[in-house]
């Protein structure tokens, strides 16, 4: 692992610390922290790759207690550290051996989908009015077995019952227990339910009255993909319908005690002392030196590692409820309390980027805001949000299908018109119809910005290997469910106000979006700029050929992009600085962060790199008439590459041609790379070329 250290004494910055995630939803934030180990540091000073290997016996004592903490089903993961957020490792190999026995016989049991015991359990629903099943949760006294009964509505009637919609995790599939389920008409069938899913029934379940509720892994069908396509696009009907959505965290366990114990703390000071409430819960946004009982982030935070907050199902089905309420096994919590916890939370890591803790996804700032006001919370529902920030936010959530993470929040944009769930159409497929959509109905290349949050495409090298697009397995102008949402917010082209407007007012062609033979294919007309012909590392003294205006905007682009001194932490949530601060006062302040960026700052006042372990950048195409264009790339550009301006787009795209030499008669097919800054083409210039000579306009097909 390559890694830095300011001299031969100082000790290494860089190290390897184990990860384990559990297939059990319930395992708990203690458990999986206690498996966290910093295994060794980086050699010192040294700048070359190396080897290291680490041995962990049970000989030893502290690693057999190590060993001893892990339990069956758990992932173990080798992460590289960094003393620095920003600081990229960059790891050429790393495996891990496990020598031991195995204790269990067998293989171990595949996950399993819900099911019924019987087909009689479930009639089919009646579609044309939108007919969906409620759960009636029979009363009974706590140790006595679960029984339900289905009933049937429909959305489109005015006297739907009333019924609470239920918003939770499946939880482990392996772990599952059994509950009676009386369906159409008195036939009794036996469901297996997951675990999780069983204790809340059981904690919802009256001992004197039915409860009347709408769970999705009952009522609906499972096993019919044609029903769960059907259903699964009513179910923003069926959360505003509810009376109220109840939100379930998972029962009470023990690691968690100190958490909601602090919980109830806040809970009761909101109830009792609104003023107190406010002071106390501000000064969460203090990192440094508040006087108040909520002293320990981590702790509070604690709630937000459960499975819940990280599912992409709750984006839809908390924002259509006409209430919530939180519970964790008999406890309740609010919601606006939650909020308004998490936002002051939140500010405080801004200010103190070295706490660490969860927090909420976050597409929850988009979608919600908290009004603390006469000593109330209110949740205020977000509706002018930027929609496709919602959808690209929520590649960081959780799913079992990929495809939930369009279907699971579909309802949420105005260009849901045209869209059907379909569980039975290929993933890729979903997504590249959703992409063709899109710039369809908002009329815009933005989306195309977005596949700079995938995995391998971003425009600072992240991950040790740039995406090999004809190996991607979808088509390369896709939006794609993988990836780190925070990675297209240090695009060009993505924000929804952007400043450049490189095809001036122009639009995608429209009836060339809906003629493409393959819907795998996206055909726009465009304007060809240039071949790139060198990339190069970013230097002050590259751009000394070039106007010095010009010089200081791609010097501006440069940092707004890589944020080189880590001032801003880019690659993670923007703190909202001033990104245009001379550089000699971004030097001053980069001093206190460590010597090499303090060293990085001298070299770059003599003229070289600005950061050594930033992606080379800076590219210039093939001369044309005596000129080179020269802009700004992603790490994934190429010799050889396109630069163009297509019409619709806010910025240039490089693409790649899919075939080279003497393939290129099979047609002229192109891989998207991504965004460009090309100098001087920012502002429409490349379309008044075009419209003074047509013959540039071209139609490039992207694969």
């Amino acid at each position: 692992m390559l890694g830095w250290a300011s001299d031969t004494g100082s000790g290494s910055w860089t190290w390897f610390e184990t990860f384990t995630i559990s297939p059990n939803s319930s395992s708990s934030w203690l458990h999986l922290n206690k498996l966290k180990r910093e295994l060794h540091h980086n050699v010192v000073a040294n700048p070359s790759s190396h080897r290291i290997q680490t041995i962990v016996h049970k000989d030893n004592p502290e690693d057999r207690e190590w060993l001893a903490s892990f339990k069956g089903g758990d992932s173990i993961q080798l992460v590289p550290r960094a003393m620095y957020s920003w600081w990229v490792n960059f790891v050429e190999e790393a495996e891990i051996e496990i020598l031991g026995r195995l204790k269990t016989e067998g293989p171990i049991p595949l996950v399993r989908r819900i099911g019924t015991g019987s087909p009689s359990a479930y009639r089919k629903l009646r579609q044309e009015v939108n007919e969906i099943r409620i759960l009636h949760l029979h009363p009974a006294a706590k140790d006595e077995e679960i029984t339900c009964s289905l009933k049937y509505a429909t959305l489109e009637s005015e006297t739907v019952p009333r019924f609470e919609a239920m918003s939770y995790c499946w939880g482990d599939q392996t772990q599952r227990k059994t509950i009676k389920l009386i369906g159409d008409g008195t036939v009794q069938t036996e469901l297996t339910v997951t675990e999780n899913l069983y204790l809340m029934l059981k904690a919802l379940r009256s001992v004197e009255t039915i409860r009347v509720l709408w769970v999705d892994a009952i009522c609906i069908n499972q096993q019919d993909i044609d029903e769960r396509s059907q259903q699964v696009s009513l179910i923003h009907q069926v959360y505003s319908k509810a009376d109220r959505v109840v939100i379930w965290l998972g029962d009470a366990n023990p690691p968690y005690l100190e958490c909601f114990g602090l919980w109830d703390e806040i809970g009761t000071l909101l109830a009792s002392d609104p003023d107190s409430f406010k002071s106390q819960v501000d000064s969460l946004e203090k990192p440094h030196g508040h006087e108040t009982f909520l002293k320990d982030y981590a702790v509070i935070a604690l709630i937000f590692e459960l499975s819940w907050f990280s599912r992409v199902w709750v984006v839809q089905e908390a924002y259509y409820a006409q209430s919530c309420i939180v519970k964790r096994g008999p406890q309740e919590l609010s919601w606006a309390m939650l909020l308004r916890v998490n936002e002051c939370l939140k500010r405080a890591r801004q200010m103190a980027p070295g706490l660490v803790y969860r927090q909420m996804p976050n597409v929850t700032s988009k979608l919600f805001r908290v009004n603390h006001a006469n000593g109330e919370l209110a949740v205020t529902k977000v509706h002018d949000f930027d929609q496709l920030a919602v959808i690209v936010a929520a590649i960081d959530l959780s799913c079992s299908d990929p495809r939930d993470k369009i279907f699971g929040i579909r309802h949420l944009v105005t260009y849901d018109d045209g869209l059907q769930t379909d569980y039975n159409k290929p993933i890729l497929d979903v997504f590249a119809d959703f992409t063709r959509h899109w710039i369809r109905k908002s009329r815009s290349l933005r989306i195309l910005s977005a596949i700079h949050a995938d995995f391998g495409r971003s425009w600072h090298r992240m991950i040790m290997a740039a995406a090999d697009l004809p190996s991607l397995g979808h088509p390369s102008w896709s939006f794609w469910y993988t990836g780190n949402s925070g990675w297209a917010n240090t695009t060009l082209g993505f924000a929804a106000e952007c400043k450049h407007r490189a095809s001036g007012t122009t639009e995608p062609d429209h009836q060339l979006l809906l003629d493409s033979f393959d819907a795998r294919e996206l055909r726009l007309f465009g304007v060809r700029i240039g071949v790139i012909a060198e990339i190069i590392p970013f230097r002050s003294h590259s751009m000394r050929e070039i106007d010095p205006t010009v010089c200081q905007q791609t010097m501006n682009t440069f940092e707004e992009i890589f944020d080189p001194w880590g001032k801003d932490l880019s690659w993670k949530p923007s703190y909202s600085y001033n990104y245009f601060v001379p550089i000699d006062k971004r030097i001053e302040r980069a001093r206190h962060v460590h010597p090499y960026i303090h060293m990085e700052g001298r070299s770059l006042r003599s003229n070289d790199a600005i950061m050594s372990c930033l992606s080379d950048s800076l590219f210039s195409t093939e001369a044309e008439n005596d000129t080179r264009q020269v802009g700004l790339c992603p790490h994934t550009a190429q010799i050889g590459d396109l630069v163009v301006v297509l019409l619709g787009g806010n910025v240039p795209f490089i693409l790649r041609p899919a075939y080279r030499g003497s393939d290129q008669s099979r047609g002229k097919r192109y891989y998207l790379v991504g965004e460009a800054y090309c100098q001087g083409y920012m502002n429409g210039r490349a379309v008044e070329e075009m419209e003074s000579d047509i013959s540039k306009r071209e139609m490039f097909t992207l694969i």
